[in-house]
């Protein structure tokens, strides 16, 4: 039989694992602001596929595996698309900035509120200002 303070003990560790990655969840969804007042106001469809992606995942689901590809899939093709298409230096700089942060991000930081606070600094933030300068 397991001792209730074992079991308590797991609980306790169940629930803060869980509200506080729901809360970096919520973090990086702050991170979507931009883009939907970039949406609103000049009717971009891709900024208005990364808010729809972004909240599909980091708030509909989270741990959804499928869903995490799906929306690194359509970020990745749609950050090609764009620098294919405008050609300016500026945007892929903005666009490898983010890129390398994605990496450095999933590969290496572990701690993850910092992750969260990271991902929104150092990827969604120079993603959207590649798309302003991209007029998409």
């Amino acid at each position: 039989m397991i001792p209730h303070n074992v079991i308590r003990r797991r609980m306790k560790d169940t629930v803060v694992k869980d509200e506080n990655g729901e809360v970096n969840m919520r973090i990086r969804v702050l991170g979507l602001i931009p883009y939907v007042v970039h949406y609103l106001r000049t009717e971009s469809l891709m900024a208005y596929v990364v808010f729809s992606n972004g909240l599909l995942y980091h708030v509909t689901a989270p741990e959804n595996v499928l869903i995490k590809w799906y929306d690194i899939l359509c970020n990745t093709c749609m950050v090609i698309y764009v620098n294919m298409y405008v050609m300016n230096i500026y945007v892929f700089l903005w666009s490898c900035v983010a890129g390398g942060c994605f990496i450095w991000n999933s590969r290496y930081i572990k701690h993850e509120p910092l992750k969260a606070f990271f991902h929104i600094v150092g990827v969604q933030l120079p993603l959207y200002r590649a798309l302003q300068l991209s007029n998409f």
